[in-house]
Order: structure tokens, then sequence, then C-alpha cells
């Protein structure tokens, strides 16, 4: 890696750059987000301990963290533990479109309690503009017969999954996919390592070898791997990233900054940074145009 930090990202000549895992919350709508109360502790979200992430995330902050940068569309993924409050936040969400320009689009929560409250939800949700699909993650049941309902229902309407899958579910996730061909999927945070995979990565990389195989062809997000890495170093990033793209390659990956978590282990643009690099190094300025911008465009639509 370079010992000098660009003061942009990425190489390539984008016009612009699409991070594709931005969170935005107010940390005083603790009805929506009572994990950022504080007393509340954060090691669920796999932040270090001691990190303060309780802070509002909003419009002006993100806009501050991308100055120095080419982002320029942004994708909200829903952040909120109460799925029966769903549409206050898309309601937040779409204020918030129309006053500052961004997220373009966003992914919100999903009530997974019966294959009615699915159908609702979905129903609902496709009277925001900004809609582009679900997030779903911390699957306990991979039995639960609302989970084939929203796949089948996301095909019906063309809209999209986020999936976050830590390497322990893979195999469950795996057979869950392979019943839904035409599901267009992302896998969250490349495959969601946990601390305990950086010591032996075995596991992480064998769950990322079988996500990329399976029948929806799913895409990846390279993404929230600071949560685990706990770390700014570039080489300590570059075979986690290298494993994601060998397995997936440029045309399935996706770059996200998965602010403001990661903001607990590093700041926006050393983050872009240390990412772009890798992918460079790795396939050359197609490969960064590819993780960038083109895959996300091709993936969560017209941005």
């Amino acid at each position: 890696m370079s010992s000098e930090t660009p003061t942009t990202w990425p190489p390539g000549g984008l016009d612009f750059i699409v991070d594709t895992h931005v969170h935005f919350w107010d940390a005083a709508r603790v009805d929506l987000y009572p994990h950022l109360a504080p007393s509340v502790d954060r090691g669920s979200l796999g932040v270090p301990a001691g990190a303060d992430i309780g802070a509002s995330y909003g419009p002006e902050d993100h806009r501050m963290n991308v100055e120095a940068t080419a982002v320029g569309r942004t994708v909200h993924i829903n952040a909120m533990r109460d799925p029966k409050r769903f549409q206050q936040e898309a309601e937040m969400l779409e204020v918030m479109r129309s006053r500052y320009g961004f997220p373009q689009v966003w992914i919100g929560k999903i009530d997974l309690s019966s294959p009615d409250a699915v159908r609702s939800a979905l129903a609902s949700y496709e009277k925001f503009p900004g809609y582009r699909g679900v997030r779903v993650l911390a699957v306990t049941d991979w039995s639960n017969a609302a989970l084939d309902v929203l796949a089948e229902s996301l095909v019906a309407t063309g809209r999209v999954l986020d999936l976050g899958v830590h390497p322990s579910s893979a195999t469950e996730a795996v057979r869950y996919l392979d019943r839904h061909p035409g599901l267009s999927v992302v896998i969250e945070h490349a495959g969601w390592p946990e601390q305990s995979d950086v010591s032996n990565p075995s596991t992480w990389r064998s769950a990322v070898e079988q996500l990329s195989a399976c029948r929806p062809s799913p895409h990846v997000k390279i993404s929230g791997m600071a949560m685990a890495l706990q770390t700014t170093d570039a080489e300590t990033y570059r075979p986690w990233i290298v494993h994601v793209l060998d397995a997936f390659g440029a045309d399935r990956a996706m770059y996200g900054s998965n602010f403001p978590v990661d903001s607990a282990v590093v700041d926006y643009l050393p983050l872009g940074n240390v990412c772009s690099e890798v992918v460079a190094q790795w396939g050359g300025e197609n490969a960064v145009r590819r993780v960038f911008r083109d895959t996300a465009l091709s993936f969560y639509g017209p941005l």
C-alpha cells in the first residue's frame, strides 16, 4: 500500500461513487432506535467496547464525511429494531430525501412474525418512492414460512433483499437461497466475519465461497469489516477483500461504508482509501468502476 493518503478516492476518474451501506438515525428517537440509548451495550453491533456511536447520524453529518470524496449516491440500510414501526422510519427517510436529496434509495425493516405480516409490510412500502427492498439479519429459524413468502414476494415485485449472515449460519442461508433462484439478494458485510474469525478465518472463507456459489448468484458488499478487524491497517484488510473478490468477482461486489457504525474504528475517507486501493490492485480501474459504482447501479436500479 502507498504510504501517502490521497485526498479523494477511488482512482479511475469516476464521476460519482455509490455508498451502498449507510445508516441514518436519530438518537432522540429511542422508540425507533433503542440500541442507541446510553445505557445499552453496543456489543451486538460489533463495535469495540466503549466506542460511542450513540449520536445521531443525519444528512449534514454524512455530507461532511463525503465532501472530500466522489460519493454522489447513498443507500440507507435499516437499523431499527422494532419491525412494527417500519412505516415511521419510511416517512422519516422520505422527508430526508425531499429536503436533502439523499439517500437516493433505502432498504427497510420487515416483520417476519407471519406470512401475512410480510405481505402487509411489503404492500405498505410500495407507496414510498425511495423504497428498493428490505433487510433481514440475525435469522434464528430458517424454516420460518414467512421467509419463503418474503422471497417470493420480492421476486414478484422486482425488489431486493439485503441479507446479513454470519459464517456460522451460511449453510442454512444457502439452503434458503437455493430455494429462490430468482431472488435479487446481496450478502452484507463480506459475509459478516466476527471477531473470533479474525484469528482463524477458515470458517469465514468457506462461508464466503458457499454463499457466492448458491443458485441466486448473490451479490456481496465490501462493508462492515472494521467491526471485526478493528483496525485501519490496509495490509490487514487486503486478504479479506481479495478473498471476497476472488469468490464473487467485481460484477457482484459493491462498496459500503457502514457508517456511522464503522466510525467507531475508522474515519470515512481512510476507509474508502483502503478499500479502493485493494480493489485497484486486485483488478485495476475496471474493477474499481464496478465495485464503487456500476454493480450498485445494476443491483439497486437507477440512483
